[in-house]
């Protein structure tokens, strides 16, 4: 029988938050100043307010940033693009998703600990409110070990007073959340009514407000540590010369503190172990790189205030590649840092030539139900629809005009066309010909006057087999 390895002593073989039985530990980090927190809280600041702001942000008549369910609709600075052009998302997923890659070749979970919507709103939001109504981090550990049996009065209260909080801000967040789907005057008005009225948005928010709520009371660091997919893809993404957050062992191992008297040689590390008690997720990052690390830097600020209080340098924990902290040459540049920046500008680029040259005014001609052509009194006629929509924010007029050559004829209902803001209209249209004058199959175009700027929509020109037409009996 093969004999099971004991690895309860090993920090690498299970997770912080997580008991011998497989109980959670919450984690409460302990509260550290810097200059990384300092850099983090400002950089958190603008994130947040930029996410809270931008639908209030009105550009040619449409939020900044929309993604328009009821309307099928999506406001990107200035430019609204429909259903249509649900092809342009392939450049945004890679244009993204390569600016990531290069993003994390160079400095490994940076965007997790500065710029994740998770890491933003618990940190910037969430913390701070929990530790004003229970206190600091030891009270609160206290009061967790004791179980909801033991809390007494004082206990509950602070309880209450926080989750009340958390619900309201996970309440704020969720209308929010929703303002980038319904816009603002359409949200307003439904908070104005009864839930029954709109109830496929109530029933949107309850869940996203149960969500925030569940997540930023509960879940937490296992967002991350479970969830996420980000932090497997780390292990693809980095290699020796990426800028990850590290301890240099060289420098600080042995660790110990030196006794008076004593002849015996440590490191600059002097195991105080504040390195993890400031760790949001609770790992020790004198392990080494593990994925459990979104590299918020906490840690860096925690060491280098002891450092400063044991007059040695600071940086023994540090951003810095793997091979800087094993104290060997350092790379910037590399193949894959190449690689992702040229994809990622690529998609960004494409995306940004298709949106700048993509018409307000989409059209699409479409042939009718029914048989492809009709032969009438010896007159060959195909029928269309045109599928006209209007992205912009204000009305437009429109002029049929046709450039066919010599004995086609456009029948339209109306030449003259009208379409109010974001609004569509479908127009049949006909095409004809006398049978004699008709060679094959051909291709027309049809042009729609936009303020003298032509759209050009082809129509495909169908009608009877010539050939056997002209074939003697």
């Amino acid at each position: 029988m093969p004999t099971i390895k004991d690895d309860s002593d090993d920090p690498l073989a299970h997770l912080a938050s997580i008991d011998a039985t497989g109980g959670r530990v919450p984690i409460h980090p302990t509260e550290v100043k810097g200059k990384w927190i300092s850099r983090r809280q400002w950089i958190y600041l603008f994130f947040l307010g930029t996410w809270l702001y931008l639908p209030w942000i009105q550009i040619n008549g449409n939020p900044a940033f929309q993604m328009d369910i009821l309307h099928r609709r999506l406001h990107f600075f200035g430019q609204s693009f429909n259903a249509q052009d649900t092809w342009m998302l392939f450049f945004v997923i890679t244009g993204t998703a390569f600016s990531l890659f290069m993003l994390s070749a160079f400095a490994g979970r940076i965007w997790c600990g500065f710029a994740c919507p998770h890491t933003v709103m618990l940190e910037f939001l969430y913390r701070p409110v929990e530790a004003f109504f229970e206190g600091k981090p030891a009270a609160r550990r206290r009061r967790d070990l004791k179980g909801f049996r033991q809390w007494n009065a004082d206990d509950w209260r602070r309880k209450i007073a926080k989750w009340s909080v958390f619900f309201v801000w996970s309440l704020g967040l969720a209308h929010c959340t929703l303002a980038y789907f319904v816009s603002l005057p359409e949200l307003w008005e439904m908070v104005q009514h009864r839930p029954a009225e709109h109830w496929q948005v109530f029933l949107w928010m309850l869940f996203l407000t149960g969500a925030f709520y569940g997540n930023f009371t509960w879940f937490r660091e296992q967002m991350c540590l479970v969830l996420c997919p980000y932090g497997r893809m780390q292990s693809l993404l980095t290699d020796e010369d990426t800028y990850v957050v590290g301890y240099d062992a060289i420098r600080g191992e042995p660790r110990g503190r030196p006794k008076k008297n004593s002849t015996e040689k440590f490191g600059d590390c002097i195991n105080c172990r504040k390195c993890v008690a400031v760790c949001p997720t609770g790992i020790d990052i004198r392990n080494g790189l593990q994925i459990e690390c979104i590299g918020c830097t906490a840690c860096i600020d925690a060491c280098d205030s002891i450092m400063i209080k044991q007059n040695k340098p600071i940086g023994l924990i540090r951003f810095d590649s793997l091979n800087g902290l094993e104290h060997k040459p350092k790379r910037f540049w590399r193949p894959r840092v190449f690689l992702y920046l040229f994809a990622g500008l690529a998609g960004i680029g494409a995306l940004t030539f298709v949106a700048l040259n993509s018409t307000s005014v989409a059209i699409n001609a479409l042939r009718l139900p029914g048989t492809p052509y009709s032969v009438t009194d010896n007159v060959v006629q195909n029928a269309y629809e045109l599928h006209i929509e209007n992205k912009r924010s204000a009305d437009v007029d429109l002029v049929v005009e046709d450039d066919f050559p010599e004995g086609f004829t456009l029948i339209a209902p109306q030449k003259n066309l009208h379409l109010d803001k974001r609004k569509g209209l479908r127009v049949p249209i006909f095409v004809r010909i006398p049978q004699d004058q008709f060679t094959g199959d051909e291709t027309l175009h049809l042009h729609i006057m936009q303020e003298d700027d032509p759209i050009v929509v082809d129509l495909r020109f169908l009608g009877p087999n010539v050939t056997a037409q002209n074939e003697v009996p």
